[in-house]
């Protein structure tokens, strides 16, 4: 994660810069901070009411594919 990228990865509340997210979530979820095991826990995602489906279908692909989540509760 470069802390010097000036793009945020979200606007107005909604998803914009996966790229940006995804390097937040792999030192999120990584072994240097909280180093968890989604095989067994499932997640909770806070989105805005009315997330676009585009952007719920990529945040699950995500989950599901790359950190093996076994469930995916989202909530706004």
């Amino acid at each position: 994660m470069d802390p010097s990228d000036p793009s945020p990865p979200q606007q107005i509340g909604y998803l914009v810069n996966w790229d940006v997210q995804k390097n937040v979530w792999d030192y999120i979820f990584g072994k240097d901070c909280c180093s968890v095991n989604f095989t067994e826990s499932p997640l909770i995602v806070t989105e805005p009411y009315f997330n676009f489906n585009s952007i719920q279908e990529g945040m699950a692909e995500i989950f599901f594919e790359d950190y093996e989540c076994q469930g995916l509760l989202r909530i706004n």
